[in-house]
């Protein structure tokens, strides 16, 4: 079996009972999509780690 190639990347969701969870940002690097997300206005924001496939 082949493994599959991947990278992680920065994901910004919404965090609150307005909104739900709405995506706002994704990027490689943390600072930035951190930047991103507090300029949505959106309000709170939760920032995750996630794995992105290749493929």
């Amino acid at each position: 079996m082949a493994k599959r190639k991947y990278h992680y990347e920065w994901a910004a969701y919404t965090d609150n009972l307005c909104y739900g969870r709405v995506f706002l940002a994704r990027g490689r690097n943390r600072d930035i999509v951190a930047f991103q997300a507090h300029n949505a206005k959106k309000g709170c924001f939760v920032i995750n780690r996630e794995r992105v496939y290749e493929d």
